[in-house]
């Protein structure tokens, strides 16, 4: 059995997700990554501001600032929205090179005194910026008076810009030198910051739309200021009103024009967050971006929390260091830690299967944030899965859920019986599952097993997770021993095992379906028998013939692998039940297989299985069926409904003819018909195909292969040779029977009508004598819709038709008349009591 890719843990993955938590309203780019650190908080904010744009989906952070953009940035922080309506039309473009989407706000910045050109009425606006340029045109815009002219201006602003703030974080850049896209970012930041009252506090009054005591996109701001009793008066005075307290900079471009001031948000999993928001009175509220803080230690493995200690600074065994630990959302309360505590009990932080992300504490301190991972069977009882559900007149949509113990999270991602990992944190106060995804199986067999703790599969150890679903027993009471059984394995990326149970339990993903006709083993000394004609000897090798959905008869090559058992080296492979086998022999083609499987292929060797353990079911059609019924029946399973436009493919078992079509109505076989039904949803509902084990042609109701058996002849390779008269015409047919699905006749007898199986190759599969056929009678009297044959009325189908297979009109249409020696038969459904068939034969046949 093969092993699946592993993934990327569910811890790890999200924690890198969130390590740079941004909101919606922020700009994302495909280049994120190769934006500095020193420059991702002024990048984010501006970008979710829209001071700044990407070009196209790429952010170029390392590219430079030209002088069209860097207008652009400046235009947009003195005048944020308003910009469209504080553009200056009333004057002409002064500059003979500006053109395009950059007129407007070169014009503006001109008329404002903060860009000058270059002389003879140029602009240039694609060269690139210095420093100093860039910095003196946000002087200017921030109202930071100084002379930016004459011989001392590049020290008049490389002075006044370090006053002024707007050097911060740059520190290490020559103004001198052009600025690229992110540094720029980095100044016009500290430009929009800068005040010269300094940080203060103000009273926010928002609406609270949503009634969760925490602002939402879409609030209105009713009051900021920094009068306590207005803002309580605005608070009392509007119902549903939320009141914060925030920091802003008084005064500063960010808060006069922006409306910007910064708050914390925590996660469900206990980090804060630094959120930028607009509070402008009057507008709507907005966040420009949530920026998560950057964990000054990680770790995927347990740690004692004399371990934290000892990374976070705390030398001697008196070292203390103040850490809140958060599991999942909960916190625990700041407690000192120090080197010593190393019990492996009463002193972890985590356990397998689980992150930490440490942060520095604001006052002082840090938090320990512990992301533990879960585990869960979608048995559709204890955990279940809830369709979509659109809006009806009565109800409202539902989205798609998963359930796990009470807890629901909206997603449509998986099926039944899928093994998941997930992760919980709190929102308001309350457990909820943040994040979902389908656990990686491993199947193999046991190498080396220490108890509650690793298990080695197929080379791999792996650790058993604090929160596996087999905790307290994973496998067996034994350490080191090697084990025979195999088992499948539910494990995330960082090798640790959530979930365990035998190999035939876990779902296998099928590379494909094919119909299995037969298999061959050679043993020891190559094959003696069509599967292995013309290959290479092999000391032990498994073929097997295939039809597969497209009617190809293939041979291929079946996985086969060994082991040493008390010294000896033995011979397996995986047979169609998905059971280890051991291969003792050789065997020849069986025939009579015929087995749906699903298979997956490694290295050109197959792995199948029935596919009744790969998400499908081998069902029978009702008795009751009949052409165009949309109901399959399975006692155990109830209906299962197929559809208008679900495509089925039929694939005959004798002749391997495949057939295609779309739609139920369209379906031609009998009823009591083997199907593999593969379902389009997890409740099983709704058909998505079906592969049907029998031949194509409708005989519910229909007389066409109806033939009657003159006489046998040769026998030839296919079978015994017989002359029939089917339809009006004579054929001659070989016969071989195989005597199933009703067709139970073992040979056949002259003079008597069958119902015929006919294989696409020519050949009579089946037969079944047709009611009435066994005898002869002769014809008396032929009154209007009936016939008198031996003293006994018969009544006539409204369409009946009359062959003669007489020695001198054999095989045409005729007349029937008196004293005709005639066999007949009836019709089935609407007329069932009603001859619908009549040959003329010589003579009376007992």
């Amino acid at each position: 059995m093969r092993n699946l890719k592993k993934i990327l843990s569910l811890a790890l993955a999200l924690m890198m997700v969130l390590s740079v938590m941004v909101t919606a309203s922020a700009t994302t780019f495909k280049d994120d990554a190769k934006i500095s650190a020193d420059y991702k908080e002024a990048v984010e904010v501006l970008t979710g501001m829209k001071v700044i744009n990407g070009v196209g989906d790429e952010f170029l952070p390392q590219d430079y600032l030209n002088r069209e953009a860097a207008a652009k940035i400046v235009a947009y922080i003195l005048e944020g929205s308003e910009l469209d309506a504080a553009i200056v039309d009333a004057i002409n473009n002064p500059f003979s090179d500006v053109s395009g989407w950059s007129v407007d706000v070169i014009k503006y910045c001109y008329a404002n005194g903060v860009v000058d050109g270059v002389g003879d009425g140029k602009f240039l606006p694609k060269d690139y910026l210095t420093g100093y340029a860039f910095a003196k045109m946000l002087l200017v815009a921030a109202g930071v008076d100084g002379e930016y002219t004459g011989g001392n201006w590049k020290l008049n602003i490389a002075t006044n810009a370090k006053k002024a703030g707007l050097l911060k974080g740059l520190e290490s850049v020559s103004l001198s030198g052009r600025l690229t896209r992110e540094q720029a970012c980095q100044m016009a930041w500290n430009a929009l910051n800068y005040t010269p009252t300094g940080t203060t506090s103000e009273y926010v009054v928002f609406t609270d739309t949503s009634g969760n005591g925490t602002p939402d996109e879409g609030e209105h701001v009713f009051y900021r200021g920094n009068d306590a009793i207005t803002a309580l008066l605005m608070q009392g005075s509007n119902q549903g009103s939320r009141l914060a307290l925030v920091t802003t900079n008084a005064g500063s471009l960010g808060a006069t024009v922006f409306g910007l001031y910064k708050t914390s948000s925590t996660d469900a999993f206990g980090r804060t967050s630094v959120v930028y928001t607009n509070g402008k009175s009057g507008t709507q509220k907005v966040t420009y971006a949530s920026i998560a803080p950057t964990p000054v230690l990680t770790y995927s493995t347990p740690i004692t929390k004399g371990k934290l200690a000892a990374d976070l600074g705390c030398v001697k065994t008196t070292d203390t260091v103040s850490v809140d630990i958060i599991t999942d959302g909960t916190a625990a309360g700041a407690a000192n830690l120090n080197k010593t505590m190393t019990n492996a009990t009463s002193h972890m932080v985590n356990g397998n299967g689980s992150v930490v992300e440490v942060y520095a504490a604001t006052g002082g301190g840090y938090k320990a944030v512990v992301i533990n991972t879960y585990v869960a069977k979608l048995d559709g009882t204890t955990n279940t899965i809830t369709p979509a559900r659109a809006a009806t007149a009565t109800t409202d949509a539902q989205p798609a859920k998963v359930t796990i113990g009470g807890l629901d999270f909206e997603t449509d991602a998986f099926k039944k019986n899928d093994v998941v990992l997930y992760t919980k944190g709190k929102v308001a106060n309350a457990d909820s599952i943040q994040s979902m995804e389908k656990a990686t199986v491993v199947t193999g067999k046991i190498g080396k097993y220490v108890a509650n703790k690793t298990v080695t599969v197929n080379g791999t150890t792996y650790a058993f997770a604090a929160n596996s679903a087999n905790a307290t027993t994973p496998i067996v009471p034994n350490d080191g021993t090697v084990f025979t059984k195999e088992y499948a394995f539910y494990v995330d990326g960082n090798n640790n095992v959530f979930m365990r149970g035998d190999a035939a339990t876990a779902a296998p993903t099928a590379d494909g379906i094919f119909y299995v006709d037969g298999i061959q083993i050679a043993y020891k000394a190559g094959g003696n028998s069509d599967l292995f004609a013309g290959a290479s000897a092999a000391e032990v090798a498994v073929r097997a013939k295939v039809v597969t959905l497209t009617g190809q008869e293939q041979v291929i090559d079946v996985a086969v692998y060994t082991k040493t058992v008390n010294s000896v080296t033995k011979y397996y492979y995986v047979n169609q039940a998905g059971v280890e086998t051991e291969i003792t022999g050789p065997v020849t083609l069986n025939p009579n297989i015929n087995t749906w499987a699903a298979y997956t292929v490694e290295n050109g060797k197959y792995t199948f299985q029935t596919l009744a353990t790969a998400g499908a079911e081998l069902l029978t059609l009702s008795a009751e069926y009949v052409k165009g019924t949309p109901t399959i029946s399975a006692a155990s399973a109830g209906p299962k409904y197929m559809t208008s436009s679900t495509v089925y493919t039929y694939i005959n078992t004798a002749d391997k003819k495949v057939d295609t079509v779309t739609g139920y109505k369209n379906i031609a076989i009998a009823n009591q018909t083997e199907v593999v039904v593969v379902y389009a949803d997890a409740d099983k509902t709704t058909v998505k195909n079906a592969y049907v084990l029998s031949e194509t042609a409708d005989v519910t109701g229909s007389t066409a292969n109806y033939a009657y058996a003159a006489a046998a002849g040769a026998t030839v390779a296919s079978g015994t040779e017989w002359t029939f008269y089917v339809g009006g015409e004579v054929k001659v047919l070989p016969v071989s029977l195989t005597n199933s699905d009703g067709y139970d006749q073992t040979s056949l007898n002259a003079n008597k009508v069958y119902d015929l199986r006919i294989s696409a190759e020519g050949v009579v599969t089946g037969a079944k004598l047709v009611r009435f056929a066994q005898e002869t009678k002769q014809v008396s009297l032929i009154p209007g819709g009936y016939i008198v044959a031996g003293g006994t009325p018969y009544n006539l189908a409204d369409k009946f038709a009359v062959y003669n297979v007489t020695t001198g009109n054999a095989g045409t249409a005729d007349t029937l008349e008196v004293e005709d020696y005639v066999s007949f038969i009836y019709g089935t459904g609407a007329n069932a009591d009603k001859i619908v068939l009549i040959y003329i034969v010589d003579a009376p046949v007992p």
